[in-house]
This record gives C-alpha cells, sequence and structure tokens, in this order.
C-alpha cells in the first residue's frame, strides 16, 4: 500500500470529493491453515522489495524462507486488512 493512512482518511477524502458517507467498513482476511494463497502474497512482496532497491535479494529470500519456517512450525498468521466505502453523491 502506498499510503498507509488511506483507510483513516477515506471518510474526508469522500466528503472532499462532495460525496455523502453512508457507510465505512473494515473487512479481514486470515489465512492460518492453508497458506497457499498467502504465501504467493509473501513471495512476490518480497521479489518486489528486492526489485525496487528496499531490500536485497538476500532479504527477500529470507523473508520467504521464514514464511515457510512458520508454516512447518504451525505459527504462520497472514492477515489482509480491507476497507470499503458506500457513498452517495448528494442532488444538486
Amino acid at each position: 500500500m502506498h499510503d498507509p493512512l488511506l483507510v483513516r482518511r477515506l471518510p474526508a477524502l469522500i466528503r472532499g470529493a462532495g460525496w455523502q458517507v453512508v457507510s465505512t467498513r473494515s473487512h479481514g482476511y486470515v489465512e492460518t491453515g492453508d497458506t497457499r494463497y498467502m504465501l504467493t502474497l509473501v513471495d512476490r512482496g518480497a521479489e518486489a522489495l528486492a526489485a525496487a532497491g528496499a531490500v536485497t535479494s538476500a532479504t527477500a529470500e529470507a523473508l520467504k524462507e521464514e514464511a515457510r519456517r512458520r508454516v512447518e512450525a504451525g505459527t504462520f498468521f497472514g492477515h489482509i486488512a480491507y476497507a470499503s466505502a458506500i457513498a452517495r453523491k448528494p442532488p444538486t
């Protein structure tokens, strides 16, 4: 995510664009058992960090290995937080 405060600012951004906020909600996705999907995200995220120069390729590989070690140990916890907003354009 490029703006870690986006969800916090979302209602104000919606109002600033001239819309009325009807509702905002938070949704979560968790993987602890079958981790195939989350491990693809770990892999792609680590590779993206390395490609951007934010981490070395060795660090990216270590991140991927650590995720798999946690899966094997039964301690892996993957969580993605989502947010949604419903807004209405006021009548003109």
